[in-house]
């Protein structure tokens, strides 16, 4: 064992330097003594990103360049030792919930309790095997990768609890004002699409959580696609009116029958309608194509809005991504991530184009669902 290194056998110097590559897990080790920072790099080097400090203060002052995923902190240190440093790093916003494993060289059960009191989540006692070092900095990461997924977890669901309800807010309206008025035609046309409108965001969301969850099998079944097109463009037709907007559906004569999930179908379709009279500005078209190669199909939907950046090509089909803000209308940034999950499910893709001359065009290919 080499003399006061606190582990069990020798470390050249070539070891304190993590090899290069992609970024990884990042550990900081806090010891007054070379000798003792040599040492856990060495056991830690080929595994993570270490990075050493020669006392408290100097790690403290790192602390605004960023945060590791694990402290490795020794007990006894000049000025701040182990345990008010420990004490200072439960206090500080950024690094609370990073754990810490304490180091020293006593085993007394009174170093315990304080390394325990002050915040420690694991304690080793000097010399340090490498094995254990590398066991518990790896079970303490994969602690705090679970306490992030929770977070991201808790974080995604107060996100969607707070888009659904804006969302909600406008089609609620809508009836509760028409409710209060004298009846008409007009206004119970008007409440019975904004009710619909509230089914399809519910039932997208469902569907969304069950094909997120693989728990949804697509029940396939032959049915007539003009049919299906005729019921949903006659509901997003008359939004489509309401804002000045032409609604222009294009294919082959009919009857077109398919083989599919109609009423996952269905429900791409009102996504990709209602996203298209979202952005289309007055006095545009939106455009709903069906076009056949083989026994493969592609329904197109293209409007005349912004479009989408080439950037976000990708991204927008990915849960709570969107392009931008229509004042009046929902937007929980799930339709099309759940456009691309029905695609899929469904052996087909969707993709994203800009539409000439101007504005999105959505093309969905679905493989072998024409019957020949």
């Amino acid at each position: 064992m080499l003399q006061g290194s606190g582990l069990s056998s020798p470390m050249p110097e070539s070891y304190l330097k993590a090899p290069s590559g992609t970024a990884r897990r990042t550990v900081w080790v806090v010891d007054d003594q070379a000798i003792g920072r040599q040492a856990v790099t060495l056991a830690l080097a080929d595994l993570y990103d270490v990075r050493a400090f020669d006392g408290a203060l100097a790690m403290l002052d790192a602390l605004p360049d960023g945060a590791p995923d694990v402290f490795v902190i020794d007990a006894r240190m000049p000025g701040m030792d182990g345990f008010a440093l420990c004490e200072r790093l439960q206090d500080h916003p950024d690094v609370a919930s990073v754990p810490v494993v304490m180091v020293t060289a006593s085993d007394d059960v009174e170093y315990l309790s304080r390394a325990i009191a002050s915040g420690a989540d694991a304690f080793l006692v000097k010399p340090i095997r490498p094995e254990e070092l590398r066991a518990r900095v790896r079970s303490l990461i994969r602690i705090r990768e679970q306490h992030e997924a929770i977070v991201d977890l808790l974080n995604t669901r107060e996100r969607l609890v707070q888009m659904l309800v804006h969302d909600m807010r406008t089609p609620l309206c809508t009836i509760q004002l028409l409710a209060n008025l004298p009846p008409s035609a007009a206004n119970l046309v008007t409440i019975s699409d904004a009710a619909s409108e509230l089914e399809s965001m519910m039932a997208t969301m469902l569907l969304t959580a069950r094909l997120t969850a693989g728990n949804l099998v697509p029940r396939v079944e032959p049915f007539d696609l003009w049919t299906l097109l005729d019921e949903r463009c006659a509901l997003h037709g008359r939004l489509a009116r309401k804002n000045q907007v032409r609604l222009v559906v294009q294919g082959p004569p009919g009857p077109l029958m398919v083989a599919a999930d109609g009423s996952l179908i269905s429900r791409l379709l009102d996504n990709l309608l209602s996203n298209a009279n979202r952005y289309a500005p007055g006095g545009s078209s939106i455009t709903v194509r069906a076009a056949v190669r083989g026994e493969d199909l592609t329904l197109t939907v293209a409007d005349e809005g912004p479009g989408v950046p080439e950037a976000l090509a990708q991204q927008v089909f990915e849960a709570f991504t969107t392009t931008g803000t229509s004042a009046g209308t929902p937007n929980a940034g799930l339709g099309l991530a759940f456009c691309r999950m029905v695609a899929e499910v469904h052996g087909g893709t969707i993709a994203v184009r800009a539409n000439d001359p101007r504005g999105a065009r959505f093309d969905v290919t679905l493989p072998g669902v024409v019957a020949p």
